[in-house]
C-alpha cells in the first residue's frame, strides 16, 4: 500500500487504529484507480459513467472511535451521515461534454438534490433515452419534475433528514 501507519498523523488514535485508517485509505486509492481505468476506457466515446458507493463506513471519523458500521437502532446524526450519505457521481467524457452543454448544466443543477439510490434507475432510463412505462420523472434527479421524498432508514419512524437535522 501507498499509505503506511506513520503517514496517519492522528495523535488521538492508537497505532493499530492508524493502521486501519491507512488500510482504508489504500482501499480507497485502489477504488480510485479502478474508476480511472473505467473512465479511460470510455474517454474516446460519448458516455456518462455513474459511480455510487454501496454504503459508508466509520473509520475513526470525527469524535467517533470506531471502525465499521454502527448497527444501533438509534444512531447519532454523525453516524447516519457517515453510513448513508454516499457518493453518487456522474463522470462525463470530453466528447459528450463538448456536444451536450445542456446535460452538463442539468448535472450541475442536480448536484445538491437529496435523493435515494432507488431513484437512480429513473435517471438512468432518461440518460439512456429509453421510453418505457416504468420511468417516473418525479424520481429522476435530473428532471425538473423531481420531487424529494422521505428517505426512510433502519425501519425507524424518522427519516434520514429528521435524524441528520437533530442537534448533534
Amino acid at each position: 500500500g501507498v499509505f503506511k501507519v506513520d503517514d496517519i498523523k492522528r495523535r488521538d488514535l492508537t497505532r493499530e487504529e492508524r493502521q486501519i485508517v491507512a488500510d482504508y485509505d489504500n482501499a480507497t486509492l485502489i477504488n480510485d484507480r479502478v474508476l480511472q481505468k473505467v473512465y479511460q476506457r470510455f474517454a474516446d466515446k460519448k458516455a456518462v459513467i455513474i459511480y455510487v458507493a454501496d454504503h459508508g463506513e466509520e473509520v475513526y471519523d470525527g469524535n467517533i472511535k470506531m471502525f465499521g458500521r454502527n448497527h444501533s437502532a438509534q444512531p447519532s446524526p454523525q453516524i447516519m451521515h457517515a453510513e448513508f450519505e454516499v457518493p453518487l457521481e456522474f463522470f462525463v467524457t470530453p466528447l459528450l461534454k463538448k456536444d451536450s452543454p445542456q446535460l452538463i448544466a442539468t448535472l450541475r443543477e442536480a448536484q445538491e438534490k437529496p435523493c435515494s439510490i432507488d431513484d437512480l434507475p429513473h435517471t438512468i432510463i432518461r440518460l439512456a433515452g429509453i421510453d418505457c412505462k416504468y420511468y417516473n420523472p418525479q424520481r429522476d434527479i435530473l428532471s425538473p419534475k423531481f420531487k424529494k421524498r422521505p428517505r426512510k432508514v433502519k425501519n425507524l419512524n424518522l427519516t434520514y433528514d429528521d435524524i441528520i437535522n437533530q442537534k448533534k
